[in-house]
């Protein structure tokens, strides 16, 4: 896995951003952002080789950074993944009996021999952060296990960034 991208986005302009400084402030966070994280992801594909992608995005679909994608795809993968999220928060909301949204703090997709979870975690400034992992022919409790500890000790290590 050599394929590495940091907080790298097509067509950057949001209406959030009331002036070009504004978002390039926000792009370099991302990018310090994104240079922490990226040995994390590292480590989780190391310590399971059968991981063939590994990505942190925003809510929002914005690449904060990945591993094992090609370039081309980075953006496509990390729009879909907050797509991903979205919906899995909608149906659960839709069938939750309470007002508040509760957290969503993981999707699962098995298609075959191939996994993708989904695993929120809160970073105090950017909201929500989704690390998205995809492997194939691994069992999915270990993924699971190790995703979910790659989460935690990227909460801790970018908490503040």
């Amino acid at each position: 896995m050599s394929t590495h991208s940091w907080g790298e986005h097509p067509d950057q302009v949001d209406a959030e951003w009331t002036s070009r400084d504004q978002m390039d402030k926000w792009l370099q966070r991302c990018e310090r952002i994104g240079q922490a994280a990226t040995p994390h992801l590292l480590q989780l594909t190391d310590t399971l080789p059968e991981i063939t992608s590994v990505v942190v995005c925003t809510v929002d679909g914005f690449n904060i950074c990945s591993v094992g994608l090609d370039e081309e795809i980075v953006g496509q993968f990390a729009a879909l993944s907050s797509s991903v999220h979205s919906v899995s928060r909608a149906v659960v909301h839709s069938l939750s009996e309470q007002q508040d949204r509760d957290f969503l703090d993981l999707v699962v997709v098995v298609a075959g021999d191939r996994q993708v979870l989904y695993i929120t975690f809160e970073h105090p400034t950017m909201g929500e952060l989704v690390l998205a992992t995809g492997a194939r022919t691994l069992v999915l409790g270990e993924l699971l296990m190790e995703s979910r500890s790659t989460a935690t000790r990227l909460k801790d290590a970018l908490a503040h960034l």
